[in-house]
């Protein structure tokens, strides 16, 4: 009977641990992805950016901003304040984006040269999305 109930116990604590990991409150608002693989997910608002370079947070379980308009030779920076690892991957295989795993405090950064939309996700948790568009 001591086994059941301390099996039990286990059991009510893993899975109070896998509740506690599961990203409860994600971001809702803005465009959707137009990629077929994660089509349905949306994003935040679209902020524009300088030439000079912008810092994409990665926090909650989400990119913030989720949507980018920027120029050409602009460089984005994805740093990751989450406690979770994350990545930030071209959603096209032939895409440009691949950070590798970013752990908690660890930066990625690329400098687009072309005009296009780069569409990105992380591949740990494929409900993180964004999008950037690359103007002249």
């Amino acid at each position: 009977m001591t086994k059941k109930i301390i099996a039990t116990i286990v059991v009510i604590i893993v899975g109070i641990g896998i509740y506690l990991i599961i990203p409860k409150n994600l971001p809702s608002a803005g465009p959707t992805v137009q990629d077929s693989a994660i089509k349905g997910a949306q994003l935040p608002q679209t902020e524009t950016a300088s030439t000079s370079g912008i810092t994409v947070d990665i926090k909650n379980f989400s990119f913030n901003p989720g949507a980018l308009t920027i120029k050409v030779g602009t460089k984005v920076t994805w740093t990751n304040n989450d406690s979770a690892p994350h990545t930030v991957t071209s959603s096209n295989t032939d895409g440009p984006l691949n950070s590798g795993t970013l752990t908690t405090g660890k930066s990625f950064s690329f400098t687009f040269s072309e005009i296009g939309s780069f569409d990105y996700y992380c591949t740990i948790h494929p409900m993180m999305k964004g999008s950037i568009k690359v103007t002249e």
